[in-house]
């Protein structure tokens, strides 16, 4: 194959698509780190060139990926800071110069070891460029010790590596260097091969967007790379693998026993007898939306699935455990001139706490109050805080009769939405009608007629995709101001299939087209026939079946219809054997929705099947799954299971570091001692030597068997001694 299409004459998407499978494959065919990461210089080094761009950031993501799965954390940070001050941050006087020559200047950058992106004191390459370059100021870090409260030496060496892993994740400098560990340090050198020229905005918008999610923040449809591929060579794409881009998130992936049903709640009895007769007992209403979020990528980070946006991108539940200072940092060292940008921040601040984002969001919107994309956000805002009061004042003052905005269409179909969902019809015909530029007194006929007309002329002159969505926003509610629901679909579907959008904006359209029907469905007053709805989720379902949105959404409407075989054939049926990693998650997260009995062998059976397939068998995050079911009541199988996943993807340090935390009582001091072994043969990283931590221990099981052989010796000296004297006898 590499002959045949990763040679250089061969379309740029055949050969980029070749030489990424081919990095895919060989890291897990690798032996150890050394030919690992020669195999990612290698992939960078054949895809050079404008063309390649991102694919390169996508190669510098897998590789820094790999690299933390393996327990080198500075050097996966490393890379991805170097790519970003060199992308970003590179001095204007050096813009004409070639690539080598400006990696040269960047390697002076970052030998002087001043605060790189994402540390509280960096300042950017070309800054400290413009200040002289002036000397790295020091700062305390956070340090660990060893408590010594453990008696199990294996077990102090666990946790001792466990928690130099959670403080070690960026590098560390001269001032605050760990002398006993040579890798935290990372010179120039390590990641010089690793860096390339990346200029293009949409391959920069694409190295931020990764770097967010390297440092744990999940941005749902970023996974799904789009290459110019024609259709009918898109199966191609099929040989890449996107299960390792999950690996290090923060969520249900960092903790995938949120999963499943708890322990308790799954030993509560279901039933209860009154005066001898069985009655169910009433199971409490839970989200159909779950911790699995994956939709495409361009859904505003605001938007959720009600009027206080719930079931948005982050919720305090999304970002727990993961740095959120730092990631503060990013964003604000990575700001430009963008709404977009912007949103992100405050989607991320309004989930560590609302009140701070509210706040961030005012303070950007006294600068800029002629920004739509502002006060959308800030009035959003507020509804996630369920002031519903203020944010109608706040539409009604953003959308007075003489407001002059860019982007004004995008608040219309925003606040026209809100007010039908808060069953202010009113209200919400008079916004269509200023939005439309029809006249508020004209007769209904007149009010059918320009309204239609105006929204054709739209779709037909405006060319840029995203205002198109916002057209078909609006001409939604317009037709079912006027005509009942089944008309307003109809007419929202002629001009989507008229109408050419790309396979991310059909899925973010219908989606929403879902969403809103659900919503519609929940007003007093309004005929929604839940049938009616349950069609267009199974329609759009059979499109995007990895959207959770949708899935969520056919949930609800099998909930109280007493047949769980829908539930089932969706949960067995996706399509295909070979599901995506989200699509497995959500489905194992469906199985405990009270949907039916709670099955563990049937859990049991998607993972297994999951594991058949090649490119999911080695998916640090897919056996994470495993290995939390198996923790919860059988730690033999577990200790099995964890022997296969080492098999599998024999870099990834945490399944080696289970059998001495979780799983120490499943594993002999031999056992142990063999895993260490193996791990320095790889290459796999280990911040301490475990010899310290044995220095005059002794193994008790090693004892008992010395005692069981002396006391058989003893037996026998017995014996003999008897024998002598019982003689001539």
């Amino acid at each position: 194959m590499i002959q045949a299409l990763g040679h250089e004459q061969a379309p740029s998407w055949k050969r980029a698509i070749v030489w990424m499978a081919r990095l895919d494959w060989k890291l897990g065919a690798c032996s150890s780190i050394s030919d690992a990461l020669r195999s990612g210089k290698g992939a960078l080094s054949m895809l050079q060139g404008p063309q390649y761009e991102m694919m390169r950031v996508r190669i510098c993501w897998r590789m820094a990926t790999f690299l933390r799965e393996a327990g080198f954390f500075e050097l996966a940070m490393a890379i991805l800071q170097a790519q970003i001050e060199l992308s970003y941050f590179c001095p204007n006087s050096l813009s004409s110069q070639s690539v080598s020559q400006r990696i040269e200047r960047l390697e002076i950058f970052w030998e002087t070891e001043v605060g790189r992106i994402g540390d509280k004191d960096a300042t950017g390459w070309d800054k400290w460029e413009e200040l002289g370059q002036p000397e790295p100021v020091s700062y305390a870090v956070a340090s660990t010790t060893d408590s010594g409260e453990l008696q199990d030496p294996y077990q102090r060496w666990f946790n001792r590596e466990k928690q130099l892993d959670t403080v070690g994740t960026v590098p560390t400098r001269t001032f605050n260097e760990d002398e006993q560990d040579p890798y935290s340090t990372i010179l120039f050198n390590d990641i010089h091969d690793f860096i390339s020229d990346i200029q293009q905005s949409a391959s920069k918008e694409y190295l931020r967007l990764v770097f967010l999610s390297f440092l744990g923040l999940n941005i749902p449809g970023l996974g799904r790379l789009e290459l110019d591929a024609p259709g009918e060579h898109s199966d191609l794409l099929d040989l890449l693998d996107n299960s390792w881009m999950l690996s290090g998130r923060r969520g249900w992936v960092a903790e995938p026993a949120t999963l499943f049903p708890s322990i308790k709640e799954n030993r509560l009895l279901d039933w209860e007898s009154h005066l001898g007769a069985i009655v169910a007992l009433e199971k409490p209403r839970r989200s159909i939306f779950g911790p699995v979020k994956d939709w495409a990528l361009g859904r505003q980070y605001l938007e959720g699935t009600n009027s206080s946006c719930e079931g948005r991108s982050w919720e305090p539940d999304d970002i727990r455990g993961i740095d959120v200072q730092r990631i503060r940092n990013v964003f604000s060292q990575l700001r430009l001139d963008s709404w977009e940008w912007d949103e992100m921040f405050s989607a991320f601040v309004a989930a560590v706490d609302v009140k701070s984002a509210v706040k961030m969001s005012k303070q950007r919107l006294e600068n800029r109050s002629n920004s739509s994309h502002l006060w959308k956000t800030q009035i959003r805002l507020e509804r996630i805080r369920r002031d519903y009061t203020k944010a109608s004042k706040m539409y009604q003052i953003a959308l007075g009769t003489e407001t002059q905005m860019q982007d004004i269409d995008l608040l219309y179909a925003d606040a026209i939405e809100y007010f039908w969902f808060q069953e202010d019809e009113n209200q919400a015909r008079l916004l269509l009608k200023r939005a439309l530029e029809i006249d508020e007194s004209s007769s209904a006929a007149l009010y059918l007629l320009r309204g239609r007309k105006k929204i054709e002329d739209l779709l037909s002159v405006i060319q840029d995709t995203a205002k198109k969505e916002i057209i078909l926003r609006l001409q939604f509610f317009f037709e079912l101001s006027i005509c009942p629901i089944h008309e307003a679909i109809d007419a929202f579907k002629r001009s989507f299939n008229e109408r050419k959008f790309t396979t991310r904006s059909q899925e973010l359209l219908l989606s929403w087209l879902c969403i809103t029907l659900h919503n519609l469905a929940q007003l007093r007053g309004t005929i929604v026939p839940p049938a009616l709805v349950e069609r267009n989720v199974a329609e759009a379902l059979k499109s995007y079946p990895d959207n959770t949105i949708l899935l969520g959404l056919f949930l609800e409407y099998e909930r109280g219809q007493g047949i769980w075989g829908r539930v089932r054939n969706l949960l067995d049926d996706a399509g295909s054997s070979d599901k995506s990693l989200n699509r497995l998650a959500w489905e194992i997260w469906a199985e405990g929705q009270s949907y039916g009995p709670w099955e563990p062998d049937r859990i049991r059976n998607k993972l297994e099947s999951a594991l058949g397939t090649p490119r999911s068998k080695q998916s640090v995050a897919l056996w994470r799954m495993y290995l939390a079911l198996e923790l919860r009541n059988n730690l033999s199988k577990a200790k099995t299971i964890l022997i296969r996943a080492i098999g599998q993807c024999w870099w990834a340090k945490e399944f080696y570091m289970m059998a001495f935390g979780p799983l120490r009582s499943e594993f002999s001091a031999r056992e142990l001692n063999a895993l260490v072994e193996v791990m320095v043969d790889r290459g796999v990283r280990m911040r301490r030597d475990l010899g310290e931590f044995l220095k005059g221990w002794i193994d008790p099981s090693a004892l008992e068997d010395e005692e069981a052989s002396n006391g058989g010796d003893m037996e026998v000296e017995a014996m003999v001694q008897a024998r002598e004297q019982a003689k001539p006898f």
